[in-house]
This record gives structure tokens, sequence and C-alpha cells, in this order.
């Protein structure tokens, strides 16, 4: 998948509302009215004994709504521009879907990529409420990048909320406002959910607080592109911007997922939107309020789906598992013995379908954990223990991360607890860049790095006037040092800075 599409899926989230159309609208005192106009009574028994009405979503939305929240986050015009601006140098102008960011980030923030004011510039998003005591789950690119987020609840009353933590690979943000005793959502399974049944969504779409908008499950297990870390729930309700981060609610009024995209060529809705099951967005929650960040599985390797073709030509009966198109060298797939054209047929004693199943089939697992991995390799099957390995946190707001293709390429990384660093060694193209013979680029930071001001994307080339060479020598030089310890760190503009950090 290129650039533009990733970085587009981010931007266009939303959540669901969807109009039903029907050759019937039923009302009071038993009377049905067609498209044409014609009123027919019904029998006694009412909407229920006719099987073309529509159901009642009033009671539900009467429940749900006041836990639904608004969302308003901001962030000054030149932090916003700066953002943005990186974001779309990747996009290929020529590519369709360039207008279609243009319309959903660029004038929805009323972005000017070129300027130069220090101005404030919002977005607007939905959420809800989980805990009574003020914990909130929205979508992460709803609050990614804002210096302030406001909550506004259905009672009208305003909270300025703290970032609890964001991940931003499943696109799930936990929000705190000070506040007691408020209305909470009931978490359904959506596991339990079936292709065909009715689906509710509560959130502001184009600013229009408490909007309600309804439609059926369309499909489940759906995966964003070659996005892995977790599935989706598709619809066909209408999403729009500003409903990303809202609920999708079943007709027992459970909530079962978090609007999140929509695949549109317009910026609008075109029937096919998607939203976050919403058992996977708890675990990231509860991750996030524990721990403060989120860990997500992998083992170097991608995957497809097999269609009759694949399965015929790899000797299969019939079409099943997922195949395997890459291994990352160095990974611990390839470590365990993964090869390209392996077809993978279960994973941990769990049969694999197609690649939908492969998120929710790795969520629970450790890191450090030795799975079997059953593949179809040569006419026979047979089983692999693959260590699951933990990506780097992405958690922290400010985190410069790379597209998921490019991290996939990298070399491993290394984390440096201590100081809050995640560090691995340069490629080439980048030495090329920097003009840096040698250093380890920094893929995250946090606690002490964080606070010296060290940054993601930056380069550690000393440490205490001595060049680094390796990610675990310089670990292990950082796990030794008592005091304060100097890291000559190269900068985005290409400066170098000494930043000192009294160790614990």
């Amino acid at each position: 998948m290129n650039n533009s599409v990733k970085l587009l899926i981010g931007a266009m989230a939303v959540s669901v509302c969807a109009g039903v159309s029907s050759a019937w609208v039923v009302m009071r005192h038993n009377v049905a009215v067609s498209q044409t106009g014609a009123a027919t009574v019904l029998p006694a028994a009412g909407a229920a004994a006719f099987s073309g009405a529509l159901p009642d979503f009033s009671g539900v939305v009467e429940r749900c709504m006041p836990s639904v929240v608004n969302i308003v986050s901001t962030q000054s015009a030149k932090e916003a521009n700066k953002r943005i601006t990186s974001q779309a140098k990747s996009i290929d102008t020529s590519d369709p879907l360039y207008q279609l960011f243009m319309r959903i980030y660029g004038e929805r923030l009323g972005v000017n990529l070129d300027a130069t004011a220090d101005q404030a510039q919002g977005a607007i998003g939905s959420g809800f409420i989980v805990r009574a005591d003020g914990v909130i789950l929205t979508n992460a690119h709803v609050v990614d990048g804002a210096d302030k987020v406001v909550v506004k609840l259905a009672d009208r009353r305003k909270f300025e909320a703290k970032l609890v933590g964001m991940d931003r690979r499943a696109d799930i943000a936990v929000l705190k406002i000070d506040a007691t005793d408020l209305p909470v959502v009931k978490i359904g399974d959506p596991v339990l959910s079936r292709v065909g049944e009715w689906a509710i969504a509560i959130g502001s779409p184009f600013e229009f607080e408490n909007t309600v908008t309804t439609g059926i499950i369309s499909a489940k297990s759906r995966l964003n592109l070659d996005k892995m870390y977790t599935s989706f729930i598709q619809t066909d309700v209408p999403v729009n911007p500003g409903n990303s981060g809202g609920p999708l609610f079943n007709m027992r009024g459970e909530v079962i997922g978090i609007n999140s995209w929509i695949y549109s060529k317009s910026g609008g809705y075109q029937g096919i939107s998607f939203a976050i099951p919403i058992n996977m967005a708890m675990k990231i929650k509860d991750a996030m309020l524990a721990n403060g960040h989120v860990t997500h599985i992998d083992v170097g390797v991608r995957v497809q789906d097999v269609d009759d073709n694949l399965a015929k030509a790899f000797g299969l009966a019939k079409a099943q598992g997922v195949l395997v198109k890459s291994v990352v060298p160095g990974s611990e797939g390839a470590t365990a013995g993964l090869r390209v054209g392996d077809v993978v047929l279960a994973i941990g004693g769990r049969s694999v379908n197609d690649v939908g199943d492969v998120p929710d089939l790795i969520a629970d697992i450790k890191p450090g954990t030795k799975v079997d991995v059953q593949v179809w390799r040569d006419g026979v099957a047979r089983t692999l223990k693959v260590t699951a390995s933990a990506m780097p946190d992405e958690s922290a707001p400010d985190s410069a991360r790379p597209s998921a293709d490019v991290e996939s390429r990298l070399p491993p990384t290394l984390s440096a607890d201590r100081v809050g660093l995640v560090v691995r060694a340069m490629t080439v193209d980048e030495m090329s860049k920097t003009g840096l013979q040698q250093g380890l680029m920094i893929e995250e930071t946090s606690g002490l790095a964080q606070d010296a001001g060290i940054k993601g994307g930056h380069v550690i080339v000393a440490l205490n006037g001595q060049p680094v060479s390796t990610p675990e020598a310089f670990k292990r030089s950082i796990e030794r040092a008592r005091g304060n310890v100097a890291i000559l760190v190269h900068d985005e503009s290409d400066q170098q800075t000494y930043v000192a950090i009294e160790l614990n």
C-alpha cells in the first residue's frame, strides 16, 4: 500500500451514521404510509406484525446519549502545518486520494500549508465515557498533536481533558477528565454480533452534536488494507468528519465498536464505514491506564489471503490460511524458520481462515512467548515455534514514526529503559541524508530522555564523549553509568547538541 493511502486512512476516519430506506414508514395508530403516499391500516399487533416495519431506536438512544461526548482538540497553526506538510510530502498529488486528503485533513482543519501565523487550529471528534470517574475513549487521530483537548458532555458541561495515552497503530486514545458520577456506556461483545444486525451511531458529524444515525453491520473482520494491528467491523452507516471516535451501538444499547474511518473517493460517506471492535479498544484502554503504553506483537512476517488459485498452486485442498509474502531478515519469524511461500494454517492452536483473523489471534500473546505456528510447506503441514516480539511503543503523542512498510525493513530496535530511549542502528540511506558515519537512530523517547527534549527521529552520535557503535553497547554503557550522562544528539535541523541527563 502506498504512503498516501496509509496517511489518508488515519486522516479521514469518523463515526457511523446511516439513514435506512424502506418502502414503508410506520406511523402511530397502526397506519403505514408507503413511499407513494398511500395509507394502509396494519393489524392490531402493530409494527411487530408487519414484516416491513423498521425498529424504534428511540429507547436505545435515550439510554445511550448521555454517555457520548463531543471532543474539540486544538494546536498552533505552526505545529499543525509542520506535521501535515511533512505527511503531505509523501503523497503523490496525481493520486485521486490526494484531493480527499486535502478535503478531510486540510480544509476541515483550516490548514494553509504555507502559513506562518501562530493561530490556533481545531479538529472536532466524538468519544464516549467508559468509567464514571471520567475515563473516555476516542480515536487517536482526533487528538494527535493537540495542545489542548476540551470534552463537552451531553448535559453541556465542558472539561479540559488530559491525554492518558494513545495508540496510533490501532487509532485509539484514552482521555481523562476531572469529574465523577458520570453516565457510562454498557460494553458489548462484537464477536456475538452478526452481519445484517442493526447498528446505531451517535456523534458530532460536521459539528452537529448528538446526532443519531443507523445502519446495519455489513461485514466483520475487515482489515485496514495491510495494517495488521486490528480488524474492523464494516457497516453501511454514513460516516462524516466529526464522528471519529464515537460509539457504535447494537440494539441492546451496548457499544460494540469505535467509529474510525471510511472508504471514500469524495471525502464524504459512500456506504462503507469501519469501526474498531470494542473488545480490542478496551484492552488498549486497560493497558494505557495500567502501564502508560500498549504493546503490539510483530514477528516480522507479512501475509495475504489465499484464494482458490493460490490454494491449488500450493497443493491445498481448499482456500484456507494466510500466505507469507515477505519475511524481515533477522526477525523472530525468520529465526523460527518461516519462509516466503509458507501458508499459515493455525496460530497457537487456533485455525486461521483469512488475514482478518490474524490480529485477534495474536492480540493476547505476550512478548517473549513461544507460539506454535502451523504452516503448510511443500505439501506437508509442519509446526514451527515462533517467539512473539514487541513493536516499539507508539503511545507518546510527539514520537515521529516511520510508515509500517518502511518500519518492516528497518534494523531491529533496542530499549534503554533507564533513560527512556528506543534506538536502532542507522540505515545507509539515513547516514547519507544526515552526513553521519555512525550513530543510533532514536525511534521513541519517554521518561528522562523525553523530559530532556530528546525526540524520535534524532540521532545519538556520542555518549560521554565516546562515539556510539551499536544499540547493545549503548545500553550497556547507560546501565553502568552513575550520576549524569551527556548524550550528543543530532537533530532534524542537522544541529548537534549535548544533552545532559541525571540518572535516577
